[in-house]
């Protein structure tokens, strides 16, 4: 990837994926049954999408993050993103619609000056070390 990308000027960032692919990119919550093999769907707040496609969004997002950095254990991953998690929740007010059984977010507050979108004004080639 390396050669391709600086064969045609793209600057690579390696980023750490350690709860990608658990991750939700709107709540933070890592619980193990968001994911269940292509399907995405949050246990928490409901979000859901392709889950290669929310690991990718995870990744991007972790471009520029200082708290999880390449090289930070697994474990203190999670305990970021658990910390992310927890102050989520106290921002928001999630609500459970017991006749469909999904969780649904009311009043939810802006993100941060580091959102994804922002983060994607950048055009920059991201690899998930391992």
């Amino acid at each position: 990837m390396r050669y391709k990308a600086k064969k045609f000027g793209i600057e690579v960032n390696e980023v750490n994926p350690a709860h990608s692919s658990r991750e939700c990119p709107r709540c933070h919550c890592t619980d193990k049954k968001n994911r269940q093999g292509d399907a995405f769907k949050c246990s928490h707040c409901g979000y859901h999408g392709h889950a290669d496609l929310v690991a990718a969004l995870n990744i991007l997002g972790r471009l520029g993050d200082r708290e999880i950095r390449k090289g930070l254990s697994p474990s203190r991953v999670k305990a970021v993103l658990d910390g992310r998690h927890v102050g989520w929740k106290s921002l928001n007010h999630t609500v459970t619609d017991r006749t469909l059984g999904e969780a649904r977010v009311v009043d939810e507050s802006p993100r941060s000056a580091s959102s994804k979108s922002e983060l994607r004004s950048n055009v920059q080639v991201c690899a998930a070390s391992r």
